[in-house]
């Protein structure tokens, strides 16, 4: 495996701030470190790192929905990298790792450099690169040595600059689906999968020019079963890891973790019911109703008795991940309403529940859902993941 990646893979990296080796930290998680560089022909863009910063993000959210888990980013989400000479030089000169292949140079004196520079090594065990390069080579990337690594082009797309981009004129198939292929190759895949998945070469046509690619489910089992890859998804969208441990990146109710909640809105939106109690005896901290959201609907109080903790207690979700069906079971009697809703907000079943129910979820695409239980007064929500 580590061989095939020393060959073929080649294209994703974090961002660094800084001309000489970083300081080691205590580093508490496995992280994927983005990284925009420099070349000392360029200038620093801010825009182009804040764009690096929320495709970063993105990228997490989409590996979650994809994998029904996903990896810490590091803090600082983007690193910057100034880097030692100009573009051509990394363009021209023998990176002393593909002999003859001049194609490959730009990539293989990057890969030193970056490395160098952020203190890790080859198919380092905590660390894994997506790397951004300011200048444009269209064409030049991959992924090899536990890193992907983009061209400008890439950059180009995330940031909605103007311009050509090759294959497929910046749809979102380049912007993410580019560096998710690439990255596939950082976890062990090959070219292998239907037309339409992220690993196969021309995807971009084969999703019709416009379209997002997604992995098919025996390349999601094959990187789920990879030794390499163990203990790499531990994360949920939105935390980031560095030395002072995990932080959630926007944490908007408070509760010191990331969950659906943190996308909604503030007080001042339109109030579909009643406020939400999210358990605790602070009120700042209780989100209202948003349609826009599931996470953030609720339709009277969010268990907050004693009958409705122990309910929510005996509740049981299984198999969770699921591919076909799964079942809601209680210890009691529930005379209730059981709902799939997506992220987005669209209620894709509902259904009356007794004690124990299953539900069919062959329906569904894959992805992340919120399952929401509606006991009396009450609103039990849990993360499904439909593989």
């Amino acid at each position: 495996m580590k061989g095939y990646r020393l060959k073929m893979t080649w294209l994703f990296i974090l961002v660094v701030t800084i001309s000489t080796a970083l300081p080691a930290y205590s580093q508490e998680c496995k992280v994927v470190r983005f990284v925009y560089f420099v070349e000392s022909d360029y200038n620093f863009n801010q825009e182009d790192k804040d764009a690096i910063a929320s495709h970063a993000l993105a990228f997490q959210q989409y590996w979650y929905e994809q994998l029904g888990v996903t990896f810490y980013l590091n803090d600082p989400m983007v690193e910057v990298i100034y880097a030692d000479h100009p573009s051509s030089w990394y363009i021209n000169t023998p990176d002393g790792i593909h002999g003859d292949q001049a194609r490959w140079y730009r990539l293989g004196n990057i890969k030193k450099e970056v490395y160098s520079k952020l203190n890790i090594e080859d198919f380092d065990p905590n660390n894994r690169v997506v790397n951004y390069p300011a200048s444009r080579s269209d064409g030049k990337v991959g992924a090899n040595f536990g890193g992907a690594w983009m061209d400008a082009d890439d950059m180009w797309c995330i940031s909605g600059k103007s311009g050509s981009f090759p294959f497929d004129e910046g749809t979102s198939a380049h912007c993410l689906g580019h560096v998710v292929h690439e990255f596939g190759h950082v976890l062990g895949l090959p070219h292998q999968g239907p037309r339409t998945d992220c690993m196969q070469f021309g995807f971009y046509n084969n999703t019709g020019g416009s379209g997002m690619c997604d992995f098919s489910r025996e390349n999601v089992d094959q990187i789920l079963a990879d030794s390499d890859n163990t203990g790499w998804f531990e994360a949920i969208p939105g935390q980031i890891c560095g030395s002072s441990g995990v932080v959630c990146v926007n944490d908007s109710d408070h509760d010191g973790v990331c969950n659906p909640t943190d996308q909604c809105p503030g007080f001042d939106d339109t109030l579909i019911g009643t406020s939400c109690d999210d358990g605790d005896d602070a009120t700042t901290d209780d989100q209202y109703i948003n349609a826009g959201f599931a996470g953030c609907r609720c339709e009277g109080k969010v268990v907050v008795g004693v009958d409705e903790k122990a309910f929510e207690n005996n509740l049981k979700i299984y198999p969770n991940p699921s591919f076909n069906f799964i079942t809601v079971e209680s210890g009691t009697y529930m005379d209730a309403t059981v709902e799939i809703i997506s992220l987005t907000g669209k209620i894709w079943l509902s259904k009356s529940a007794s004690n124990r129910t299953e539900l069919n979820l062959a329906s569904l695409p894959k992805g992340v859902y919120i399952l929401r239980v509606c006991h009396k007064d009450s609103i039990i929500q849990r993360k499904i993941i439909r593989r």
